[in-house]
């Protein structure tokens, strides 16, 4: 058909006028670039190419200016006052600045979706300015002149518009992928022949000439290629381009999954990094703590120890205890970040960690001068929950009220039963001061890591951790904590509220005495490669009548276990040769009712549960007390092959 078309063109140009194959040649681009802004409009819903929506909607406008520019072409004599052949020329070259323009642009429209409405508006007011500036206010520079030809300003205007076109088929080259080969083919020849016939349109002397005829050929020629290129997208093969975008968005999807997929391994590794970094950290400066605490807390027992050298000792262990506390405060914010925080569920009397806590605070209340006050009322007062984090909660809060009670002033901690809302059984813990108080405008910061206010954070003491721990305690325990102040000097009172459990038939009750460790005289493989540590544990525990062999590394341990029928072993875990869980598992193989204590400055998650898996009865994280390891010998040699 368009070769057809091209054939008539040549017979109405040699067998007719110049003017009638003007006509229909501009006639047959106006009819063309029309129609692909209908097949454009027509299909704008379904539309996902916006470069194609772009062009074809500017195709409207481009037909509107060749229309104008045929019906202003020199001999026409149809629009009043226009003569001569520069008012067509320069609606020729406004129209290709349009065209060059949106090629341009298009490319940059390929992934986006693009409003017909603010297109079509930006479109009408470029076509009024070129109107206006034509016939109106000529003030659109000339571009023919009659008897002389074309102006400089036309020549240039077009190595400009062929400049733009090239520079609108780079952009093109870069989302080629968005096309269909079809569609691709059409587009790369409707560029070429678009620039092809704006530099033969700086060839021709008349515009009656054979230059113009030819450039005027092959615009018509770009403008079908462009209308096939649109109309296969939107009529012939919508879907088809549709379905090329979709799996162009897929291949970019997994691409990004791959590379989530990496960001999320570099992640995890960063990860178990940082965990190891932690584990390692909180054994290198915890193992050290170890015999400097167990030899003190023996001399402060010991009665052959001078009096004068007592408050000496006593400042030593409370360092000591305050650095141990703060390496686990960090290690276990990190376990509640990560979700890591393991809460090992027994039925216990929380009376008795309250006790406990307390018999642990009551020195540092001495000294400063604050009383310390228990009223445990509750009647109920057993719980599910794991002794040694609720001992944790209790002295945390008791620690933080003798830290901001003056001396003179006192803490209260009182317990009672309540019922919720679904009538369960509550155990009630409130621990109150008398102390500063806090400003009801930052009451609702306190529970956040790092968080300090009012003296606490003009003298720096602490790292603002106890609370938010300690209410991570609680929820992990299924209960909630809240404080009340009623303002600055008022004190302070936190509530704790935990579900109740049935007392069990064996409880035992809670016992400060400290002789249940020279009872009985055990045989005890200590494995332990810090010399100092083996060395202090040793003497304490051969003190107690206990007999005790040490092993500094795996190999000698096996040695000394082939030999000898102990009664219970005690391994630290990083050993020079291997895992101290190996050994003990090595062990327990051999005889099942062996009772077995790890006791490490390695507390990770993993490490306590790689521990419990083994049938290990408990784990000691390091520094441990004199009195700790006693009663966690007394319990292992008691449980036999039991652990926990």
């Amino acid at each position: 058909m368009l070769l057809l078309a091209i054939a008539g063109l040549v017979v109405a140009r040699y067998w007719g006028s110049y003017l009638m194959f003007h006509v229909l040649v501009e006639f047959f681009s106006a009819v063309v670039l029309s129609n692909v802004f209908v097949v454009t409009w027509n299909t704008r819903q379904r539309q996902t190419n916006g470069y194609l929506t772009l062009a074809g909607l500017a195709s409207l406008f481009m037909a509107a200016i060749v229309m104008v520019h045929t019906l202003a072409y020199d001999g026409m004599d149809i629009i009043p006052g226009v003569t001569g052949a520069n008012p067509a020329t320069q609606l020729w070259i406004a129209m290709g600045i349009m065209k060059s323009l949106t090629l341009v642009i298009a490319p940059l429209f390929v992934n986006r979706h693009v409003n017909p409405g603010v297109v079509v508006s930006i479109y009408t007011l470029a076509f009024c300015l070129v109107i206006v500036t034509i016939f109106e206010y000529p003030i659109f520079p000339d571009c023919y002149i009659d008897g002389q030809g074309l102006t400089p300003f036309k020549v240039y205007a077009e190595y400009v518009i062929s400049a733009l076109l090239v520079l609108g088929a780079l952009g093109w080259w870069f989302i080629r992928d968005r096309f269909s080969p079809n569609i691709r083919y059409l587009l790369v020849g409707a560029l070429a022949t678009t620039v092809a016939s704006e530099l033969i349109f700086t060839l021709y002397g008349r515009v009656d000439g054979p230059w113009n005829m030819y450039g005027h050929i092959l615009n018509m020629v770009a403008y079908y290629m462009l209308y096939k290129a649109v109309a296969q997208a939107a009529i012939a093969d919508p879907f088809g381009l549709l379905l090329r975008d979709l799996k162009l968005r897929e291949e970019e999807l997994e691409q990004r999954v791959v590379e989530l997929d990496v960001a999320r391994k570099d992640a995890e590794q960063a990860s178990r990094a940082k965990g190891h970094f932690l584990a390692v950290l909180s054994h290198e400066l915890r193992t050290p703590l170890t015999p400097v605490l167990a030899a003190v807390s023996d001399m402060l027992q010991d009665q052959r120890t001078p009096q004068h050298q007592l408050e000496t000792l006593r400042m030593i262990q409370r360092n000591v205890e305050l650095q141990a506390r703060l390496i686990d405060d960090l290690l276990d914010l990190t376990r509640i970040d990560r979700g890591k925080m393991r809460v090992e569920r027994t039925a216990l009397d929380v009376h008795n960690c309250v006790r406990y806590a307390a018999e642990t605070c009551r020195a540092e209340y001495e000294k400063k001068g604050v009383e310390l006050h228990l009223a445990l009322e509750a009647a109920d007062s057993w719980v599910s929950g794991d002794s040694a984090r609720l001992e944790q909660v209790v002295w945390n809060l008791l620690t933080n009220g003798r830290k901001f009670t003056p001396a003179g002033g006192r803490v209260t901690v009182r317990t009672s039963n309540e019922r919720s809302v679904d009538l369960k059984q509550m155990l009630v813990l409130e621990v109150s001061d008398t102390g500063i108080g806090i400003d009801p405008a930052v009451q609702g910061r306190l529970f956040t890591p790092f968080e300090q206010v009012g003296e606490a954070a003009a003298r720096g003491e602490g790292l603002g951790l106890g609370l938010a721990i300690t209410r991570a305690m609680v929820t992990l325990h299924g209960g909630t904590i809240t404080l009340r102040s009623e303002g600055i000097g008022k004190g302070t009172t936190f509530t704790i509220k935990l579900p109740t459990v049935r007392k069990p038939a064996n409880a035992t009750s809670y016992s400060t005495d400290s002789t249940a460790h020279r009872t009985i005289s055990r045989r005890i493989l200590l494995v332990e490669d810090h010399s100092d540590t083996a060395r202090v544990i040793a003497r304490l525990l051969q003190r107690d009548g206990h007999h005790v062999e040490v092993a500094r590394d795996l190999a000698s341990a096996r040695k000394y276990f082939s030999s000898i029928n102990y009664d219970l072993v005690i391994s630290d875990i990083g050993l020079p040769d291997g895992s101290g869980i190996d050994l003990l598992k090595e062990f327990k193989a051999d005889r099942p009712t062996l009772p077995a204590i790890c006791m490490s400055g390695y507390g990770s998650e993993s490490d306590l549960s790689a521990t419990a898996e083994a049938g290990i009865f408990c784990h000691l994280v390091k520094p441990v007390t004199v009195q700790r390891l006693r009663q966690a010998i007394i319990e292992a040699s008691s449980s036999g092959s039991s652990g926990r």
